[in-house]
């Protein structure tokens, strides 16, 4: 019997060859080799960002990103469509309720000009419940034409933007919609084509680089 009669012995042969393979790139584990790998591994994950309330204002209960209203220009998150048709009733006392604490991203540099925070000049600019600093008076109005993807730009400060076209639909990219992946910033039309980002993200990031 061949070898190719051997699936068994094949796959074998191959996953030998993998594991040397690791082992030969990673380094030794004595010298920091493994915790490199760790922290390459880490550094590679698709990071979707969500700027919202996680629980719900009403029942407390962690949120459905699909149930969802708008008030001034910010997304509150339900847990069910109940509560959602509840908020729909009040939205201002839900927008007040979802984000009654405020959580500082505690950047250093501003987000729209890369400059350092001075504390005696800085503004704080604020979405959804989170807040940061930009640099100036200036930087207030731009931080809110992107509001999200600001965010993201200061608690990712080495990232950067590198599409306005979406990589998969090929239309205009939303500013806000985006992922984040090896400090690259990959903005998409639409949520749904966030999905084949996860999937497969060095092809999608190679369209979006394109």
């Amino acid at each position: 019997m061949t070898i190719s009669q051997k699936p068994w012995l094949v796959a074998a042969g191959l996953s030998l060859i993998a594991a040397v393979a690791v082992a030969w790139t990673s380094g030794p584990v004595g010298e920091g080799g493994e915790k490199a790998a760790a922290k390459e591994a880490t550094a590679a994950k698709v990071i979707v960002p969500f700027y919202g309330n996680k629980e719900c204002p009403f029942s407390g209960n962690p949120v459905d990103e699909g149930n969802s209203i708008s008030h001034d220009g910010e997304s509150i998150y339900f847990c069910c469509k109940d509560c959602k048709a509840m908020g729909a009733k009040d939205p201002a006392s839900a927008h007040a309720k979802a984000y009654a604490k405020k959580n500082s991203v505690g950047n250093k540099t501003c987000p729209i000009s890369g400059r350092p925070i001075d504390a005696a000049k800085a503004k704080t600019v604020s979405f959804q419940g989170q807040e940061a600093e930009v640099c100036c008076g200036g930087c207030v109005s731009k931080f809110d034409a992107a509001p999200a993807l600001n965010l993201t730009k200061a608690t990712h400060p080495d990232a950067k933007v590198v599409n306005t076209a979406c990589p998969i639909m090929d239309g205009d990219a939303d500013p806000n919609v985006h992922a984040v992946y090896k400090n690259h910033i990959v903005q998409f039309c639409c949520a749904g084509c966030i999905k084949p980002m996860i999937e497969s993200p060095e092809e999608t990031l190679a369209a979006a680089m394109k």
